[in-house]
């Protein structure tokens, strides 16, 4: 039994591969919903990190699975990151950000500032 948990392991481990999306603009994301949702598995959160080497995130993106596969949703988040970081090259400060959590309220994926 063990053996036959292994191998089943190595095979998962053997499909893993990273995806490429220097294509990607914000045109491969605009005819998709990506915060409507019908429940809150389907919501997500993205923790954006500081380009400044703070020990904090610079903030949360909250998207929705709906209508994303899951590679358009893998897709999705490297698309905002490298986003993100075009964004924040000339920031020199750490601001204080919450953790958030990603609600679906009235079929739509937000954000809900925890401990604050």
């Amino acid at each position: 039994m063990i053996r036959i948990l292994g191998t089943l392991g190595l095979v998962f481990l053997v499909g893993c591969e990273s995806i490429s999306v220097p294509s990607l603009n914000s045109s491969s994301f605009n005819n998709k919903d990506v915060s409507g949702c019908d429940g809150s598995f389907q919501c997500h959160v993205i923790e954006l990190p500081m380009a400044s080497g703070c020990a904090s995130p610079s903030g949360y993106q909250v998207y929705s699975t709906k209508a994303l596969s899951e590679l358009e949703a893998q897709q999705y988040e490297q698309w905002i990151m490298q986003q993100h970081v075009k964004q924040q090259a000339d920031t020199h400060t750490c601001p204080t950000v919450y953790p958030v959590q990603a609600l679906c309220v009235n079929k739509t994926c937000e954000a809900i500032t925890l401990g604050k």
